[in-house]
């Protein structure tokens, strides 16, 4: 007498939350192409990273799920779209994909920041301004990455773009702070 076998599908992993079971997971070149636009970015849609990194778009996500369920990423939740719908999904780089990083030499500057905090802390004004300026980074970068003639010399954020400049007034001149979302250069095959 045969004995029915019974077939069990495999649960889907959680969305939000990470896996109970802990994910093995050995980072691959190809990882690291993932975490490295995420920490420069500092937030990165599915769709971001998709158009960054080689390979197929399902390939890419399968392992974005695997090293977020190992811990290298955060996903937030994103906004709905107008329609209703999801966005993309939305990553950040964790404590332990910094970690990595570091020593794997893609990010040189030791940091304090607890990322992991930070991520958790995000509200939605911060999220969709950050999202936005990584939307232009993403376009500009995938851009040049398909004309060979046009090369992205540099990206820069933060502190190191903020300046003063003179303006007169009635009374005299004032400094006025300037503190622009990005900074960046675009070159040419001429050299322009």
């Amino acid at each position: 007498m045969t004995m029915p076998t019974q077939t069990t599908t495999p649960r889907r992993l959680p969305r939000y939350r990470r896996a109970q079971r802990e994910v093995n997971l050995a980072l691959t070149p190809r990882d690291l192409e993932i975490l490295a636009p995420v920490e420069s970015f500092r937030l990165a849609t599915s769709a971001h990273i998709a158009s960054l990194t080689r390979g197929s778009n399902q390939g890419i996500l399968r392992r974005l799920q695997k090293v977020y369920h190992a811990g290298f990423l955060d996903r937030l939740r994103p906004d709905r779209t107008s329609d209703g719908g999801s966005a993309k999904m939305v990553y950040a780089v964790t404590n332990k994909g910094i970690r990595e990083l570091q020593k794997r030499g893609f990010v040189k500057e030791p940091t304090k920041t607890d990322w992991n905090y930070k991520n958790r802390s995000l509200d939605t004004l911060y999220m969709r301004h950050t999202l936005l300026i990584a939307h232009i980074r993403a376009v500009l970068t995938a851009a040049c990455a398909s004309h060979p003639d046009l090369q992205l010399l540099f990206w820069k954020e933060g502190r190191e773009t903020h300046d003063t400049i003179e303006v007169a007034l009635d009374r005299g001149y004032a400094a006025v702070p300037v503190a622009p979302d990005a900074f960046f250069a675009l070159q040419d095959a001429k050299g322009r």
